[in-house]
């Protein structure tokens, strides 16, 4: 794993939902592989409201982050005569893996959950507790992991994403529909 994005929706409305589908996209076009490792879906909007991608290559995991940043809400200036930008939608964070710091974590710091990421699926039978939920006891950091069906899997990417918090604090990227216009100008494919 060279590292991984955090998505979020700030505000739950569709408009952001829709931003949200938009950097999904983006991110996954930009990179040969990226997996999706954790999903927050809201029934009341019947949509998801924030997304975990993991991006196995260094380099790509690079080039991404800083094509993003410089889309980045609060450090762009104004458009020259345009009214004055709207509230951030998605919140965005950039974690780099950090594999000096991976055994840095002790299993008695950790408290880890396991349950069941879809349990009102269609599919009553073959339920498992796989995803996996770590929090950090000290600082209370939590991370949430459920896109294998292993739960040994989603442990170990969860542990690194943890691990990976815990090594730096990035400033989170905020995008308004500025730039989501921008990213959506990158995509033609998209409507």
């Amino acid at each position: 794993m060279a590292g991984y994005f955090e998505m979020e929706v700030i505000e739950r409305s569709e408009g952001a939902c829709d931003a949200l589908k938009v950097l999904f996209r983006f991110i996954g076009n930009s990179v040969d592989k990226a997996e999706v490792v954790a999903t927050t879906f809201d029934k009341a909007l019947g949509d998801s409201t924030a997304e975990t991608l993991l991006v196995p290559d260094a380099e790509q995991f690079d080039r991404l982050e800083a094509a993003l940043r410089a889309l980045d809400t609060l450090r762009q200036p104004a458009a020259y005569g345009a009214e004055a930008d709207r509230p951030p939608l998605l919140r965005l964070t950039c974690y780099r893996d950090q594999r000096s710091s991976r055994h840095a974590v002790s299993e008695d710091d950790l408290a880890i959950e396991y349950f069941n990421a879809r349990p009102h699926s269609d599919n009553f039978m073959f339920h498992s507790d796989s995803a996996v939920r770590l929090t950090h006891k000290a600082t209370g950091t939590t991370t949430v992991s459920d896109g294998a069906r292993s739960r040994h899997r989603n442990l170990t990417q969860a542990r690194d994403m943890l691990n990976a918090k815990l090594a730096e604090n990035p400033a989170p990227l905020h995008l308004n529909e500025r730039s989501v216009r921008a990213l959506r100008m990158r995509l033609p494919t998209l409507s």
